[in-house]
């Protein structure tokens, strides 16, 4: 939890369908990684207009990840396809150790922004 109702909800949602993904059965693979992509969407789309009601925008660098994050659920998606296994290893083992990479360094700094900001806006 880093502190923002919104983020943390948005963060326990895609964690929740990571785990019903990740363990789910190969009929339904491929629609709950479409799931997930699109719950991760929205969040990343959450994140921005947060940023931007705080006054500022996402760094490009934070942005990159979003867009790498994606684009991993699309290679597992793809594999799936041909190598379900393959893919579901994949989804088990790279999205969560990228996914809280991204959460402990780009996510905690924009709680900071923004609850920093909520803080002077409720000061003055």
């Amino acid at each position: 939890m880093l502190g923002h109702d919104g983020i943390d909800a948005d963060h326990s949602a895609i964690a929740d369908w990571w785990l019903r993904t990740a363990n789910c059965e190969p009929i339904q693979f491929e629609f709950l990684v479409a799931r997930l992509k699109n719950l991760m969407e929205r969040h990343f789309d959450n994140e921005a207009m947060l940023m931007e009601e705080a006054g500022s925008r996402m760094c490009e660098c934070h942005d990159q990840e979003h867009q790498m994050l994606l684009e991993l659920c699309d290679r597992v998606s793809a594999l799936s396809r041909f190598r379900w296994q393959k893919a579901r290893s994949l989804l088990r083992t790279e999205l969560p150790r990228r996914v809280r990479e991204h959460i402990i360094s780009m996510d905690q700094l924009t709680v900071l922004f923004i609850n920093s900001r909520a803080e002077i806006a409720r000061v003055r």
